[in-house]
């Protein structure tokens, strides 16, 4: 027989700890406490680690540790802070969760659960900075719908699914418990900001063996979305899709020459997003007059790796290139950054060129390593799309339809009430998953009925086919109207197009477009034609 590694045995005992009861393993711990106290008194300090369990995370709320590296993941109802940068905003959720216990306490049906779920324990400062807006955003949206008149009350939970969503089955399995028990009451999982293997692993265990709908934030990759076959049962998408987004971009620069345009493409495979929109850019520039620039990232989707001087060789040949103005560019955020800051230092400054891409970039604004200062010559223009801007309903030429400032000012009123007036709503991650929040406590609400005050599962999953066809049905969301159709699948979102602006080191909203070339009828159908 093999002999176990040191590994193996720490798995066997942490298995042989889970299967004790909480009261139990709580009682131990705090005699495993007293001794080692004891011990420190006495001058042992060096066997303490062999009385006392591991306590860097509290494995009685749900938080188990999964990786080498020392990551706590699983779900909290904010008891539990999983990383310093998440205090405030677990906190917040904390406190929300324990009026809904103690107001709710004497109805029939005090409440239910939504979870709320990201990959917290990055390292990347830029990721922890948009991570703390979408969890600000999905609290604001639980803040406002425990002030509605309609119940049941909203009790949020917050998983952590490690680095690079790694661990993300801890989590999943955590949540299927808490759909099953009759005290949580788990009708709904929203978040997910990046589409990757990982994250659709995810969504399919949750969706499809477990029967837990799912309503996915600022996930845009075209093959995860649920469909005629069923892939992801009970899915819901609150934003354009890549393809949507590029067909949106066509119609609002529609004097572009197909021509004139330049295809740069990331060939990293199992990303959902680049490979998508790689696909649906490589139609729009068929008729380009050279083949794409490629490149390949490294695995990890932060990393730099030689990306730095690739770019440099290859806008050498894009200068090289007198029928080029427009280039698209198929990749995750750094890599956009290190391709900008080659274009800008290029050496031909006397042509112009515009960079488009899609919502990825939205962290562009972040990234302290983008040269605003070269981008102020205006000779590069980066635009891209957005899945939400401030400025969007407040100009003048806003349409009538597909959404509204009354709808974005309850957004601001709550930030205001809640005290996060320093959140940033520009990068549209906040807004996002504010409305995907909002969409699951409708479809949750909707799903009501005087039989059942906990509507089941699959009820909340077919509450999405009926968003739409009237102001009634459909998502007045902050960032527009959320029309779903029979699979979930938002209908002519709203998408803002945007530029960076070196003068402010932000952006600057340009205007709407829509994926079908104009904003939606009044009641927002679905067409007979949708795929």
């Amino acid at each position: 027989m093999r002999p176990s590694t040191g590994r193996e045995s720490w798995a066997k005992l942490r298995r042989r700890w889970n299967d004790l009861g909480w009261k139990t393993r709580r009682r131990l711990r705090a005699i495993g406490i007293l001794l080692s106290l004891a011990l420190v008194l006495a001058g042992g300090w060096g066997v303490v680690s062999l009385v006392l369990p591991d306590l860097t995370c509290d494995e009685d709320e749900g938080i188990v540790r999964e990786t080498e590296g020392g990551e706590c993941v699983g779900v909290t109802d904010g008891s539990y802070v999983f990383a310093e940068y998440l205090r405030e905003s677990l906190d917040l959720v904390k406190t929300e969760n324990e009026r809904v216990e103690r107001e709710w306490a004497d109805e029939e049906v005090p409440y239910v659960t939504v979870a709320f779920i990201l990959p917290f324990t990055s390292p990347d400062a830029i990721e922890q900075q948009q991570m703390v807006s979408e969890l600000q955003g999905a609290h604001l949206a639980q803040y406002r719908a425990n002030r509605e008149a309609e119940r049941p009350g909203i009790r949020l939970v917050v998983g952590n699914t490690g680095e690079h969503s790694e661990q993300w089955s801890v989590v999943t399995d955590r949540l299927a418990e808490l759909a099953d028990s009759p005290q949580e009451r788990l009708r709904a999982v929203t978040g997910l900001n990046v589409s990757t293997d990982e994250t659709s692993a995810a969504v399919r265990e949750l969706t499809r063996d477990h029967g837990i709908p799912v309503v996915v934030g600022p996930l845009t990759a075209d093959g995860l979305e649920n469909d005629p076959e069923g892939s992801y049962p009970g899915l819901a998408r609150v934003i354009a899709d890549n393809s949507d987004q590029a067909a949106a971009l066509a119609s609002f620069f529609g004097d572009i020459d197909p021509s004139r345009t330049l295809l740069v493409e990331d060939l990293r495979e199992e990303d959902d997003y680049i490979s998508s929109l790689r696909e649906v850019y490589q139609e729009r520039t068929r008729d380009a007059a050279h083949a794409p620039e490629t490149f390949r990232s490294p695995p990890n989707i932060n990393d730099e790796g030689n990306l730095a001087n690739e770019f440099q060789a290859m806008v050498n040949s894009i200068c090289n290139m007198t029928d080029v103005d427009t280039v698209y560019f198929a990749g995750r955020n750094v890599q956009l950054r290190l391709f900008v800051n080659a274009l800008v230092g290029r050496g031909c400054q006397d042509k112009d060129y515009q960079v488009i891409t899609i919502s990825g970039a939205s962290t562009l604004i972040t990234d302290e390593k983008l040269d605003w200062e070269g981008l102020e010559s205006g000779s590069v223009t980066v635009r891209y799309t957005s899945n939400a801007h401030p400025d969007a309903w407040r100009s003048e030429e806003a349409p009538a339809t597909g959404g509204s400032e009354a709808d974005f000012n309850e957004l601001l009123a709550a930030r205001d009430r809640v005290g996060l007036t320093g959140l940033d709503l520009s990068d549209s991650r906040a807004i996002t998953m504010h409305d995907a929040v909002t969409t699951a406590v409708e479809g949750i609400r909707n799903s009501v009925t005087s039989e059942s005050a906990v509507p089941p599962l699959d009820a909340v999953a077919n509450a999405w086919s009926r968003m739409h066809g009237d102001p009634g049905n459909f998502i007045h969301g902050a960032s527009g109207w959320i029309c779903l159709d029979a699979y979930g699948r938002s209908y002519n979102k709203a998408v803002s197009i945007v530029r960076l602006d070196p003068a402010e080191r932000g952006i600057r909203f340009e205007g709407l477009a829509w994926p079908t070339g104009a904003a939606p009828e009044a009641n927002c159908p679905i067409p007979n034609d949708r795929e």
